[in-house]
């Protein structure tokens, strides 16, 4: 991938489990992409809805910083 393209990515959870989507940027830095945000009572989202990070027509582009970018997937079912 090239400096202006784009990425969205879409999630559904189909079982009670706990999902987070992490980047790491090119410079090390670290974001939670989702759950959008963390309440202690609920994981923030719920099964067998459609999300899309990020969300509505908004997408990730690649900005001008060259180096390795990773996206972290990590799920863990109850």
């Amino acid at each position: 991938m090239k400096s202006g393209d784009k990425i969205k990515f879409f999630l559904r959870v189909e079982n009670n489990c706990f999902v987070y989507l992490l980047y790491q940027s090119s410079q090390g830095n670290l974001s939670v992409l989702f759950p959008y945000r963390f309440k202690m009572e609920d994981k923030g989202y719920q099964t067998s809805e459609n999300y899309y990070i990020p969300k509505g027509d908004q997408w990730f582009e690649l900005d001008e910083y060259s180096g390795t970018e990773k996206f972290y997937l990590i799920a863990n079912a109850n």
